[in-house]
């Protein structure tokens, strides 16, 4: 999974994510992009006008050698964006502060194990971490009357990691936060794409598991002799996840 796609959609559509959205709700939370120098690219985009969710800040990845630095901004649309520099994970190429890609695309879900079980088959196999404790800079926004400030929900994250191409972090809020899942083509975070090999094989695969594909794969011609090609399904909470082929 190396892109992401911006889909703006005629007519009236499904209605937006409600304001009031904090981070782990059931549906995709949050995009999460490697960058070089979070510093500096966050008040980039802060100076450009994006708003400040949380300002940059540094972390470890316990029990691994693993250092990172985080910031928070929301798009022009109040999408939440994570930019993320790892350290001891990832190799950033020389160069100016920038995004260098997808990192990893979190959603919110029901049970984790059963979670962890399905994208174990897709190849997310690695687990990176999991941590059972609330991140305290999250907390500004879990406000009224969507939540108690008072008494935040346990937050369950983890991270797994396919051998290619960006990781998955499922959430898990105990209690449960509203089910901010809706209909393909609402303002906000969508799906995600997982690339493969064959589009026929997987997803004669998953149906051969009982999962419903949508439709036949669509192709794009990209010229040249390159294309996009695609399907989606619906994981075990509803979350839109597509099948990607590219050529190119």
């Amino acid at each position: 999974m190396r892109s992401a796609a911006g889909k703006r959609l005629d007519g009236d559509g499904p209605p937006p994510v409600p304001e009031g959205q904090a981070w782990g709700e059931v549906g995709v939370c949050e995009i999460c992009l490697h960058v070089r120098n979070v510093p500096e690219v966050h008040a980039a985009l802060v100076a450009a006008g994006c708003a400040e969710l949380m300002p940059a800040q540094s972390a470890e990845v316990v029990p691994h050698d693993i250092a990172l630095d985080i910031s928070y901004i929301a798009d022009p649309w109040g999408t939440k964006l994570e930019l993320i520099e790892w350290t001891g994970l990832w190799h950033s190429l020389p160069g100016p502060a920038r995004a260098e890609g997808v990192n990893h695309v979190a959603f919110g879900v029901t049970e984790m194990a059963r979670t962890r079980v399905f994208y174990e088959r897709l190849g997310f196999a690695e687990l990176l971490f999991e941590s059972v404790d609330f991140f305290d800079p999250m907390a500004p926004w879990y406000e009224a009357p969507w939540y108690d400030p008072a008494n935040l929900p346990a937050q369950h994250m983890t991270m797994p990691m396919a051998p290619q191409g960006a990781a998955i972090e499922p959430v898990v809020l105990d209690p449960p936060g509203p089910d901010c899942r809706g209909e393909w083509g609402h303002l906000g975070p969508m799906d995600f794409g997982i690339r493969v090999a064959s589009i026929e094989a997987a997803r004669a695969e998953l149906r051969a598991d009982g999962i419903e594909v949508h439709g036949e794969p669509q192709t794009i011609d990209l010229g040249g002799g390159r294309e996009w090609r695609s399907v989606a399904f619906a994981e075990p909470d509803g979350n839109y996840v597509s099948l990607v082929e590219a050529r190119y």
